[in-house]
């Protein structure tokens, strides 16, 4: 049937047959009518088959041949990608397709012994083309070609020989670009190839009749089908550090990317940071996403999960184990734990907060996340609060298996998270009391105060090997600088010490190059020019762990003036867990001054000095004098390097009331030479009770010269005032006066202009509830008096009474009476001005406004003394040194009871009552 079928086509059909990927090729003579005759059997049915018969059909005495394209490792017949049900099959993402030529040739009628080539060129039309395996198939014109099979003469007719038995086949590479879609259909695809029958002449392949290439275009047609793409994915790991004090999530240890370049929620951080402090906890975040893999058909993952911690002690060491088992890097002491774990891997640990025996499965684009800031306590970690891992990191990593679904390494590991374990140490600087007071103090000239300068640490532990560098440096304000008063001075030093922890107060600032405190303190503007003799005085280096006092040195005042100020700070560089890395960040002390002074003296000639009363009826009763400042007193100096003690004192008593809630109110008081005296050692304070003289005032109290209750005596008032006549004005001059006056004026304050009280006078003035200033000296005629009756002597009885700084002598009793209710009842030796008299009835400090150029005129006062509050406001004397102690005899003011007061009062009382001497006791003047 095939016969027939054949034998009626034209031999130009028959001689060039294109179906699908197979071609036909013949032998071509002018004769066309020679008889067909069968096919042999055996290994050629296959070309049969695939061709419906005989392809070579015109019954010539010329070979014909066949050329079909296949498959490289298939059987040589095989028709691979002769159909879209029977393609070539590509890798998804190939780009070139890799195929070969093969063919058979058939004798027909031809006789004689021969080997046949197939010759090719790729020139033609379609997608670009190339041999694979040129070498030998390039004949000496450049052509390629490949051997067909040899015949070697007689035998039957119509043979088929092909390159079976020598396996030679034309390997071809062809582009495939664009040419189906991976896992679609199958699609057609051309390639531009020329093919001819040809023999072997030399080493040049020729067609077969002699002639040129000049075969027809045979393009080669192929049904292609691309693999679908493999299934796949890639897990990335992360690590971040939560940080709750600002509320942001920070970026692993070296800030490198999450997720390649987009990082979803993380910050860069400085070096060091974040940090966490002993006792708080470390919230760190882990995240594992199942991300898409370059041109794999995404798919879900399963994947085994540690995500572990550890502390290491620097950042060369975090990145020394970066991407190692923590278990074993780090030292064996970095408290390594496994925070959470999933798999089969779970089972390896013990020290561990979470586990599950479960791979984690990952859909797509999933990403799982655990969050110490969200609430996973695993994920949280608590510092130690000794502070004995500060300094170091704590860090967290993320393990996973596999990292992607082709490649599949053991495991992987994100960059470790890691935060800084800081200190909480913070360092104070401080001088003198721990309470850090603030005021200016009072420092005497000559003396010398000890101060401690102190380090306080009120935090914890500091990093291992980490230290401060600490000074202490002394200056002054001097000359114009220390006119300031002490609250000018303060306000200033407020301005720029305006930090503080506690009741220790600092300033925090930076020393530039070649600063240091004196140049620091200059360079304040509130402080400029003003400091002067600025010096340091100590330093010192340490880690400051504790409070540590860096300097006990004594504060001396021999090189200064009275009214200078002398000032001493303290300052510490690496103060806190913030400025560890800056020496140049430094905490100033708030400068603990004192202003050098001079303690005035008083001293009480002759009688006594009382000041208020016991409860006793018709005199002042304890809540008239219970102000906590006006204790009584007569204090002593104690002069630096010197066994003397140097200062007020009574010659016989000075009286104030007991008062169990104010144990200063009781006076000391003993006989001048214990107290005073130039050259004499003071036996007070250092010789035993027992050996001072027992003419001593006796006492009731454990210490000799201590008294306890003073007895009721009677008012000057009802002694001595008799008959009154009224005296009128407002600035009233005592010239000329003689008798008991009671004052008119309307006023609350009335100025006494002073005089001279003549012979024979006594002037007694009642002011009532009226305030007494005393403008001028009182003074005394000075004359000889032959009986008492010609004592001059005045008596001044008022609410209260003020003496002016001008004034430096008053022959005069002062006697201030409060009311009932507290009121009143002050004696002050000095006021300036009138806001001074007003201030001097109400003010809480009786030394305010004082300085040592104020009111620095002597006072004497030769009359009784008696007054609810008694302000001793002189500054005059006490400004000797050390080894001048007579400098420091000289009181500010005498208040002298001389015997003339006795005799006149004696006088007066013997005129109103007699009198008589029961006993007579003689006591020495002096112990």
């Amino acid at each position: 049937m095939h016969e027939e079928l054949l034998r009626g086509l034209k031999w130009w059909l028959s001689c060039f047959v294109i179906v699908a990927a197979a071609g036909v090729v013949c032998l071509l003579r002018s004769d066309t009518s020679y008889a067909v005759y069968g096919w042999n059997s055996g290994r050629n049915d296959m070309e049969k088959q695939a061709w419906g018969g005989d392809p070579c059909g015109d019954y010539i005495n010329h070979p014909c041949a066949v050329w079909w394209a296949s498959y490289h490792n298939t059987n040589y017949f095989s028709m691979v990608g002769s159909s879209p049900t029977n393609p070539i099959e590509m890798d998804w993402n190939a780009t070139t397709l890799y195929f070969t030529i093969r063919g058979s040739w058939n004798t027909q009628r031809f006789r004689n012994p021969i080997r046949i080539y197939s010759l090719f060129t790729f020139n033609g039309q379609g997608r670009s083309v190339w041999v694979t395996n040129p070498a030998g198939h390039i004949d000496g014109n450049g052509n390629y070609f490949f051997n067909r099979g040899y015949y070697g003469g007689g035998g039957p007719e119509y043979q088929w020989i092909n390159g079976e038995s020598e396996w030679d086949q034309l390997n071809l590479g062809a582009d495939v670009n664009g040419v189906a879609q991976p896992g679609g259909p199958s699609e057609l695809v051309t390639f531009g190839a020329k093919s001819c029958l040809a023999v072997m002449r030399g080493n040049k392949v020729y067609t077969y009749s002699g002639s040129h290439v000049n075969c027809g275009t045979d393009n080669i047609s192929l049904w292609v089908r691309r693999k679908p793409r493999p299934s796949g994915w890639k897990v990335q790991g992360e690590s971040y550090i939560y940080n709750r004090s600002d509320n942001k999530t920070y970026a692993n240890y070296n800030n490198s990317n999450a997720f390649g370049s987009s990082r979803p929620y993380a910050e860069r951080h400085l070096d060091g940071k974040p940090d966490v402090f002993p006792g708080k906890q470390a919230e760190f975040i882990a995240t594992l996403r199942n991300t898409p893999y370059s041109n794999y058909q995404h798919t879900t993952s399963s994947v085994q999960v540690v995500i572990e911690s550890a502390y290491f002690n620097n950042l060369h060491d975090v990145a020394s184990c970066a991407g190692k088992d923590w278990r074993h890097c780090g030292g064996s002491n970095n408290g390594h734990r496994v925070l959470i774990a999933r798999g089969a891997v779970s089972n390896i640990y013990n020290n561990k907060c979470r586990s599950a025996l479960n791979n984690l499965v990952q859909s797509p684009n999933n990403t799982n996340t655990w969050s110490g800031r969200d609430g996973d306590d695993c994920m949280k970690i608590r510092v130690p609060s000794d502070g004995s891992r500060a300094g170091s990191y704590i860090c967290t990593q993320i393990w996973w298996t596999w990292p992607d679904s082709v490649v599949r390494r053991d495991w992987a590991s994100s960059e470790p998270a890691c935060a800084r374990v800081a200190s909480d140490f913070n360092l104070v600087p401080g001088v003198g009391s721990a309470g850090g007071s603030t005021a200016i103090g009072v420092l005497e000239q000559g003396n010398a105060t000890t101060l401690d300068s102190t380090i306080y640490n009120t935090g914890g532990r500091r990093e291992a090997g980490g230290s401060s560098d600490a000074d202490v440096f002394t200056f002054a304000f001097t000359g114009s600088a220390a006119e300031m008063s002490d609250g000018q001075l303060g306000s200033i030093l407020n301005s720029i010490f305006n930090k503080n922890d506690g009741d220790r107060h600092y300033a925090d600032t930076t020393y530039g190059a070649g600063v240091n405190t004196c140049s620091w303190l200059n360079s304040q503007p509130q402080l400029s020019g003003k400091i002067s003799d600025c010096t340091p005085t100590n330093n010192k280096q340490s880690a400051f762990d504790r409070t540590e006092v860096i300097d006990t040195s004594a504060l001396d005042t021999a090189r200064y003036k009275i009214g200078d100020v002398i000032c001493r700070v303290a300052t510490v560089n690496k103060y806190n867990w913030d400025t560890t890395g800056d020496s140049s960040k430094r905490r100033v002390s708030y400068p603990r001054c004192y202003r050098i002074s001079k303690r005035p003296m008083v001293q009480i000639w002759g009688g006594d000095v009382r000041v208020g009363s016991s409860n006793i009826a018709n005199a002042l009763i304890t809540q008239q004098y219970k102000s906590g400042i006006y204790t009584g007193g007569a204090r002593t100096l104690t002069m630096s390097g010197n066994t003397h003690s140097i200062g007020s004192w009574g010659e016989y008593g000075m009286f104030a009331p007991e008062i169990s809630s104010y144990s200063q109110s009781n006076v000391v008081s003993a006989s001048g030479g214990a107290l005073s005296g130039m050259g004499t050692t003071s036996r007070l304070g250092i010789a035993a009770d027992s050996e001072l003289n027992g003419l001593t005032f006796a006492n009731n109290k454990a210490r000799y010269g201590q008294w306890g209750t003073i007895g009721a005596q009677n008012t000057v008032k009802s002694s001595y005032f008799g008959t009154q006549r009224p005296l009128a004005g407002e600035n009233i001059s005592l010239n000329g006066l003689d008798g008991s006056y009671k004052l008119s004026s309307s006023r609350a304050i009335v100025n006494l202009s002073g005089g001279t009280i003549g012979m024979g006078r006594s002037v007694i003035i009642d002011a009532g509830d009226k305030t007494v200033v005393v403008d001028g000296d009182i003074r005394y005629d000075t004359g000889n008096f032959s009986s008492a009756s010609q004592l001059p002597q005045v008596v001044i009885y008022a609410r209260n009474i003020i003496v002016k700084d001008n004034v430096t002598n008053i022959d005069a009793w002062l006697i201030a009476s409060g009311t009932n209710a507290g009121v009143g009842g002050v004696i002050s030796t000095c006021e300036v001005d009138e806001s001074g008299v007003r201030s001097a009835l109400i003010r809480s400090d009786y030394t305010s406004g004082l300085k040592s150029t104020v009111c620095d005129k002597p006072l004497q006062i030769n009359g009784v003394v008696s007054a609810r509050v008694l302000q001793l406001r002189r500054t005059h004397g006490a400004d000797g040194s050390a080894g001048n102690e007579n400098g420091y005899t000289t009181p500010a003011e005498i208040i002298n009871a001389r015997m003339d007061t006795y005799l006149w009062a004696y006088n007066k009382a013997n005129a109103n009552s007699s009198i008589s001497t029961d006993t007579t006791t003689e006591l020495p003047p002096r112990y």
